[in-house]
Parts: structure tokens; sequence; C-alpha cells
């Protein structure tokens, strides 16, 4: 059951030493003032970063809804020049055709022609796309359709076109990732508030995901290998023989003595 704190109770003691550890810990007299220094550099760090996302989020959002308003225009108003129509269905050939140069385009009064060959997966896609595309009137296909089997020449090669959703692709876009992190926030505020760790973990995946701009196996990965790498350098002790100028050498036996010379020649001629 909760337990709401009244006006005059006092607060817990845990937070009077918590508060009291920050201040030691910045107000030290011999480390104090390079930790305060730090700290005022990562928050001028982080403000000037958090500035320069706002900026592109806000740009971002600008181009889209200026974009929204121009495709919004030309639905009502259909009537396009055959040369801008052209150039439009040359540009959706880059999107949904990996051999846009062997495809042929010709408008007439709103009425578009395609020729040429194309292969077989990719025609019903573009074709179809292009029935929707504002100015369009009608939809001539006189395409020859193949496999990539058949060997045609001017099929060979080429890049293979896959449209991605936006929240598939790897790099997500300023407005994504500001749409992606609000979405997780409120699932994780809402998993904590109703106790759903299911709806708390997906939440904190979505933010994580919008604040890194990465996948999160990527993330997982990078994180995984600097723990490994700390973990490495903290227990692994390194033992490293001394250099041999470093090693004593032995002391040079001392010279016999006059006496000790005299006996031995003796014992050599007894012997």
């Amino acid at each position: 059951m909760a337990r709401f704190r009244s006006r005059g109770e006092r607060p817990p003691l845990s937070k009077w030493f918590t508060l009291g550890a920050g201040l030691m810990y910045f107000l030290d007299p011999d480390n104090g003032k390079r930790r305060r220094s730090l700290l005022r550099d990562q928050l001028l760090h982080l403000s000037r970063v958090g500035k320069e996302a706002m900026g592109r989020t806000g740009r971002d959002l600008a181009n889209r809804a200026q974009g929204l308003s121009v495709r919004l225009e030309r639905r009502t108003n259909s009537e396009l020049p055959d040369e801008i129509l052209v150039e439009r269905v040359r540009s959706k050939m880059g999107v949904f055709v990996s051999h846009p140069h062997a495809v042929e385009v010709h408008v007439e009064n709103g009425v578009v022609t395609l020729s040429g060959p194309i292969l077989r997966r990719e025609a019903q896609p573009f074709t179809r796309r292009l029935r929707r595309m504002a100015g369009v009137r009608a939809l001539v296909d006189r395409l020859d359709r193949h496999g990539p089997d058949d060997h045609v020449s001017a099929l060979q090669g080429g890049a293979v076109r896959r449209r991605r959703p936006e929240f598939l692709q790897n790099n997500w876009a300023p407005a994504a990732r500001l749409i992606a992190g609000a979405a997780g926030f409120i699932l994780l505020a809402s998993g904590r508030s109703t106790r759903s760790r299911p709806l708390a973990v997906i939440g904190a995946a979505v933010l994580l995901r919008a604040l890194a701009n990465r996948p999160l196996k990527d993330v997982i990965r990078t994180v995984r290998s600097q723990v490994f790498a700390k973990r490495g350098a903290g227990s692994a002790t390194t033992l490293q023989a001394p250099p041999t100028s470093a090693l004593p050498s032995a002391p040079p036996p001392p010279e016999p003595t006059p006496i000790e010379q005299a006996e031995d020649i003796a014992r050599s001629i007894r012997e």
C-alpha cells in the first residue's frame, strides 16, 4: 500500500546521507575543483548536443510537413506537364527497378507508356505505384517481364531495390527517433505504474534504440565487449622478466696469492 509523506514529516536519513556525500565529493579541498570542472564540462557538452539534436529534429519535422503539403497539393492538382511527369516516373524507377536504364518511358497528355525488359518480381510493385501517382491519367504497360535466369543482357548486374520502412532501417531520421523515444518513454512509465515488467522492458528497449540510433544487437554487443575488456584488464596480470642487464653479475674469482701458487706448483711436481 502506498504511503504518502505528510508536510511535517522529515525525509529519510538516506536522502541526507546522499546529499552529504555529494557535497563532500564536490567540495573536497584536494580534488573538488577538478571534479566541479569535469561536471561543468559534461553539462555544457550535453546542452550543446541537446541543442543540435533539437535543431535537426525541428528541421526534419519542417521538411516532412512541407513534403506532405506538396503531396496534398499534387493530389488536388492532377494537371502536370509531361516533362515533369517523366522525371517523376524515372525517380520512382530508382526505387522499384534494379535496371532503370532498360525501361523506356513515354508520356503524352498524362498517359504513361512503359516498354523494355524488366524483372518479373519488380514489374507489379512498380506499375501499381505508378497507377496511384498524381498526374497519371492512364498507364500503358508494354514491359517484357523476365526472370533472373533468362540471361537478358540489359538485365545483367544492377543493384536490388528494397524499400524498407523507416523503423526497420539501421539509422532513423530525427523525427522518427523523437516519435519512437516518446512512445518508449510512455510505455516505460506505463509499465512502471502498472507494475507490468514486459511493458516496461519493451518501453526501455524502444527508448534505448531511439537514443542510440543503432540496432539493439549492436548496442548490446558494444556494451558486452567493453565490460569484458574492463574485466580482462582488471584481472589479467602480466609478469615481465627483468632485463639481462638489470640482473646482478657474479663477482670474479679472487686471484691466488704467491704462497698458493707455490703450493700448486709443488703439488703438480709431486704428482
